[in-house]
């Protein structure tokens, strides 16, 4: 007994050593594809990330991290990441109005917050729960304050999505010309299609189509998984395009193709898409159960994600109208009336 109690202590011993030889990584880099890269983070830029382990330093492009995780972070600050995702935009926004500045122990934590909070809000401002000027205004003041972020990107998009909404086509351009500037296929493959979906925003169907077109001419490898989910998007505005031209079963095959081979978790990518389809349907003469059905996918299935959404209940008030059931359209009024006041749907 004695002999094991020896063996034991030891055993013990021989770990604490071992643990306090092994690397204590402070920071963790989340990517997109991929296992997250643990590391020090030393230094950042609009590009890459640049992070440290023990004597090897690696650079990470941006269009690869999905988010970094600091040491000692604040758990309100792991929470706002968790709930942007799932589209809580409202729970973010109070949390990181919440969040002391003595808990944020390094600048890169400061700009997070303050990120996360602008994205939230012109989220909520796309969807019809904002002030979409207020919400610009706001992702202004962060790109000022922090040129060398890593968030810079997103937020060049989101800016330019937010210029869209109200009409500022040529501004936007300028925004979404940052991500054609940089090296990476799947950057230039969204800013063509922010770009073309401006021109769908103002029925310039050729010229959206042009753009969709050079995103799906790219050719596809197999390390290129964003590259994948960008020409999916992109077939969905090439549909949007082929049905407003009258092309209704060509641009309804596309977007069934996208439904069958996304990615089941790609839950804005799925609900994009049933939101194309039923609008496809809506326009081919015969098709008001066919679009009601795409509605209801986004109305049961992917309710969080809100710009989606709000579309779909609006499409949803008239078509069951138009299918004889009255209560069921008081009911889509009412929920968009409800979660979506302000937005363009709710004032349609």
């Amino acid at each position: 007994m004695q002999t094991f109690r020896f063996t034991k202590c030891a055993f013990l011993a021989a770990l604490t050593v071992l643990a306090g030889a092994m690397p204590a990584w402070a920071d963790t880099i989340g990517r997109h594809h991929g296992a997250p890269i643990p590391g020090d983070v030393v230094s950042m830029s609009p590009l890459e990330v640049k992070v440290k382990q023990g004597s090897t330093e690696k650079s990470i492009p941006v269009n690869q991290i999905d988010y970094i995780g600091w040491n000692a972070e604040p758990s309100q600050l792991k929470n706002i990441r968790a709930k942007l995702k799932a589209g809580d935009y409202e729970f973010v926004i109070q949390t990181a109005d919440k969040i002391k500045p003595e808990d944020l122990k390094r600048k890169e934590m400061q700009q997070d917050v303050e990120f996360y909070r602008a994205l939230a809000k012109a989220r909520l401002a796309l969807a019809g729960g904002g002030d979409l000027r207020e919400a610009g205004q706001l992702m202004k003041e962060f790109v000022k304050q922090n040129d060398g972020s890593y968030h810079l990107l997103q937020a060049a998009e989101t800016l330019g999505d937010l210029l869209v909404a109200v009409g500022a086509y040529d501004l936007a351009a300028v925004e979404y010309g940052k991500l054609d500037k940089t090296p990476w296929p799947d950057m230039k493959a969204r800013a063509a299609i922010a770009i073309g979906r401006a021109h769908l925003s103002q029925k310039k169907y050729p010229e959206a189509l042009a753009e969709f077109d050079k995103v799906l001419s790219v050719p596809v490898t197999e390390d290129s998984a964003e590259v994948k989910t960008q020409m999916q998007t992109a077939q969905l505005g090439k549909a949007t395009c082929l049905a407003a031209t009258g092309q209704f079963d060509d641009g309804i095959k596309l977007i069934e193709s996208v439904i069958a081979e996304a990615d089941p978790e790609a839950a804005d990518l799925h609900a994009k898409a049933y939101v194309t389809l039923g609008n496809c349907y809506r326009q081919k003469p015969g098709s008001t159960k066919a679009a009601l059905l795409a509605f209801l996918h986004v109305d049961v299935l992917y309710s969080a994600q809100a710009e989606a959404h709000a579309e779909a209940l609006a499409n949803l008030r008239e078509l069951w109208n138009e299918v004889g059931k009255p209560d069921r359209a008081q009911q889509a009024a009412e929920m968009l009336a409800e979660r979506y006041a302000n937005s363009v749907w709710a004032k349609k």
